[in-house]
């Protein structure tokens, strides 16, 4: 994930979400807590790329 001014890109495709911040976390963190994504986790749109990420392995959860 690349973050520029206020527009991130997940693998070359723009990540249109209202939740800049929480992009930005996921964009500086290798691992990370539910907590630094904040009301983004309320967002089901956001949940929804959140998966579609993780199932294609650009985050993962630790054992």
């Amino acid at each position: 994930m690349l973050c520029v001014a206020e527009q991130c890109f997940v693998n070359g495709e723009c990540l249109e979400t209202p939740h800049h911040s929480a992009a930005l976390a996921l964009s500086e963190q290798f691992t990370f807590e539910g907590s630094v994504l904040g009301e983004a986790l309320e967002d089901p749109s956001f949940l929804a790329k959140l998966t579609v990420f993780i199932n294609s392995g650009y985050w993962f959860f630790m054992d």
